[in-house]
């Protein structure tokens, strides 16, 4: 009996050391494979015999899936439920990576690529099973780890799906990234635990043996008294609780927690997103081609903004929102939120654009008649440039401030798009112009989600930052498809855009970032200007009435008016004059007199 229970703790210490690097897999693959897009762009449009434009699709398509998938994966994920969803999400993304690589036309391509698309809401849902499986001192580390992972994930992916591609073609990148998500499946299936199951370090949350006996757990003595909760004899001594005294949590006696009680899943607000969502990205998408003018285009628009409106409604009115709407009033949400979503838009056109332009063949007289493998690597300084900037973002804000680290990241993204905009006639000059994307884009996205957590209540942290994922993914799903837009409308007559389509791309691209670094020095100081002109108005607003002074002068008007004269107060009616004071003002004075 004694070898058995001995055997069990130790498959559950091996479990909980290995749930941390399961999650870091989860998270690399789901973002290489939702990732395997740009590069393959022109793969795509060459082997299924359409154009660059329509094969754009392939991109957009993963990415507005993952802009509608988030708030529902992490909505799904908040509660016991969340083993289960990151489960279920990487079981679609394993089908959607065997889907895109039997397609042999391009609608089941992009269903495979759509559904690969729900890998970009499993990283914020890795992180949270992190913070409920594992030790308290190894979250903070795990969590950073995994947003490392996530970031390096979606520039791996470049490289990678260029090789493979060259490899084994465009069904051998997607049959890679089928085999490479079934582990990772696999290995979550193995190692996570459920909600509330374990805190990772080889104790059951909820088992009797790792928490305590009904006795100690039912005792006043022990747990009812407020005294003996806060006594640390009590709380986690390991003889009083029978665990260690770092497991220190919710318990079946004291009711259920949050992470015990499953989330309610707003299904009319993800329908209204997704289906607003869908029909703007077609009319933005197509418009070249159907013409803007067109009854279909205007229709689509019309409808795009009439979901939006009615989904926004419809948030606000709803118990349990899908996207936390009301967070907006704060006006360094609303800079952050408006920062990255013009942000996302020029990343995505640059993104899509040099990929491109590096494969176009040079007797076009542009390009650089590159293979995939080599418009991946392009991408590579972008994502090292990122992830270094974003270890140079406390020592910035602590010189600088953060409003003026957000406009300084947004004018240096303008400058590594102008860059290239006029020197576009050697590889290198690609290397560079990414590289100094990547210390821009890394230092306002890095920076864009302190200024949300600085300016919210703590209750309010995670709402903020799923909303702040859904708009950025919405900026990176417009970019994709305002890409294709130019590019089609710079057609050569051959299916081909021609060089001055992408120098539109990259000037636009440099708009769109001195319009964010425009809102990043606006906005904040707006609000500042704002909180300071609300703190005046009420230091200068005079004293407000106790509710019994505001009681006896009513009792004392009405006395007169039918007395048809003007009396004295009564001793008693009298309002003090100190009931009219702040109660701060009479908190002190009471001090005084004592």
């Amino acid at each position: 009996m004694l070898d058995g229970e001995r055997t069990i703790g130790t498959w559950r210490w091996r479990r909980g050391a290995l749930v941390g690097p399961v999650l870091v897999l989860a998270t690399l693959v789901s973002s290489i494979i939702s990732s395997f897009g740009a590069p393959l762009i022109p793969t795509v449009a060459r082997d299924l015999h359409t154009s660059l434009s329509t094969a754009q699709w392939s991109l957009t398509v993963a990415l507005l899936v993952g802009a509608a998938s988030s708030p529902v994966l992490g909505r799904l994920g908040d509660g016991p439920r969340r083993r289960t969803t990151l489960l279920g999400g990487l079981a679609v993304v394993t089908a959607g990576g065997v889907i895109a690589a039997l397609a042999g036309d391009l609608g089941l391509l992009l269903l495979g690529r759509a559904l690969q698309g729900v890998g970009l809401g499993l990283a914020p849902l890795a992180m949270a099973t992190a913070r409920d499986v594992l030790p308290q001192a190894k979250v903070a580390p795990m969590i950073a780890l995994l947003s490392v992972s996530a970031g390096a994930g979606l520039g791996a992916g470049y490289p990678i799906s260029g090789l493979l591609a060259d490899a084994w073609g465009l069904a051998g990148a997607y049959w890679f990234g089928a085999f490479v998500s079934g582990l990772a499946l696999v290995c979550v299936a193995a190692v996570v635990p459920s909600s509330g199951a374990a805190r990772g370090d080889g104790t059951a949350r909820g088992d009797s043996t790792a928490r305590g006996d009904s006795t100690a757990r039912g005792d006043s003595t022990a747990r009812g008294d407020s005294t003996a909760r806060g006594d640390s004899t009590a709380r986690g001594d390991g003889a009083a609780r029978g665990a260690p005294a770092q497991l220190d949590g919710p318990t079946p006696s004291d009711g259920p927690t949050p992470s015990d009680r499953p989330a309610r899943l707003d299904r009319l607000g993800a329908v209204l997103l997704a289906l607003a969502l869908v029909t703007t990205l077609v009319a933005v998408a197509e418009g070249t081609q159907w013409g803007w003018g067109s009854l279909t285009i205007i229709g689509l628009l019309a409808a795009g903004a009439a979901l939006f409106t009615v989904w926004a409604v419809q948030q606000l009115r709803a118990d349990h929102p899908l996207v936390q709407l009301r967070l907006l009033r704060h006006p360094s949400v609303l800079s952050a939120d408006a920062c990255a979503l013009v942000l996302g838009i020029a990343m995505y056109i640059v993104l899509s654009g040099v990929t491109e332009f590096v494969q176009s063949p040079r007797a076009g007289g542009f390009g650089f008649s590159a293979s995939a493998v080599v418009a991946g690597l392009v991408l590579i300084p972008l994502s090292f440039f990122m992830l270094s900037a974003s270890r140079a973002l406390p020592a910035l804000v602590t010189r600088l401030g953060i409003r003026a680290v957000l406009t300084l990241g947004c004018l240096v993204s303008a400058l590594g798009c102008a860059f290239f905009a006029v020197f576009h006639d050697a590889l290198w000059q690609a290397f560079v112009m990414t590289g100094v994307l990547g210390v821009g884009l890394g230092t306002t996205f890095a920076a864009i989600p302190g200024l949300i957590v600085q300016a919210i209540p703590a209750r309010e942290t995670g709402s903020a930052l799923g909303f702040y994922q859904v708009v950025r993914f919405t900026g990176f799903s417009l970019g994709s498809a305002l890409a294709a837009t130019v590019l089609a409308a710079h057609d050569d007559g051959n299916g081909r855009p021609t060089a001055g389509g992408y120098t539109m791309v990259l000037w636009i691209s440099v708009g769109f970032c001195l319009f964010a670094a425009a809102l990043a020095w606006v906005l904040p100081a707006r609000a500042a200007r704002a909180a300071r002109s609300a703190r005046l108005t009420r230091s200068a607003r005079p004293a407000r009435l106790t509710r019994s002074a505001r009681a006896a002068r009513s009792a004392r008007a009405a006395r007169s008016a039918r007395a048809g004269r003007d009396e004295r107060p009564t001793p008693a009616e009298q309002t003090p004059a100190e009931e009219t004071r702040p109660p701060r003002e009479r908190a002190d004075s009471d001090d005084l007199s004592s």
